[in-house]
């Protein structure tokens, strides 16, 4: 049996709940811990953005946006901070 086959990268309409309530082996996620729903939360609350564009704002999303503080690629789970393209081309070139 191949472990990874339980755990599926969620979408971005369901990041957010799965890293702050429990979820069960597909990830479906709820507010209270059962004898199914065993796995986190793993944050209390998605954190304010401290830099940037997405300052403030604790919205996941796939996109930049005005209200949006973190990006969220789906493809890789991956997830970063909001910079917006002309401030992190900036942070890149600095380094």
């Amino acid at each position: 049996m191949d472990p990874s086959a339980d755990h599926q990268i969620p979408g971005v309409d369901r990041i957010a709940k799965q890293l702050t309530q429990y979820t069960d082996r597909q990830g479906n996620p709820q507010t209270m811990k059962d004898t199914s729903h065993i796995y986190g939360p793993y944050l209390r609350a998605i954190p304010p953005q401290p830099v940037g564009p997405g300052q403030g704002n604790t919205r996941i999303a796939s996109q930049d946006a005005e209200d949006v503080g973190w990006i969220y690629t789906p493809a890789s789970g991956q997830i970063q901070a909001n910079l917006g393209i002309t401030e992190a081309t900036a942070k890149a070139v600095e380094h």
